[in-house]
């Protein structure tokens, strides 16, 4: 699919816009995103995006800082 390019103003929308990007790929393809690569942003970094991601089974790569 390539790379998730959230229009959000705010850093505090990456997760909501990931929520509805993983539902779009369900939908249109009827896949799963299994990993995510991101950078070691804030917006990735919390617990709730860390335990999203875990309980679909999706791995979280990040970027040596």
């Amino acid at each position: 699919m390539g790379p998730m390019n959230p229009k959000s103003k705010a850093k505090s929308q990456v997760f909501e816009r990931f929520k509805a990007f993983r539902a779009m790929v369900k939908k249109q393809t009827d896949c799963k995103i299994k990993c995510i690569h991101s950078d070691n942003g804030g917006e990735y970094m919390n617990h709730r995006f860390n335990k999203y991601c875990a309980d679909l089974e999706i791995i979280h790569q990040r970027n040596v800082p």
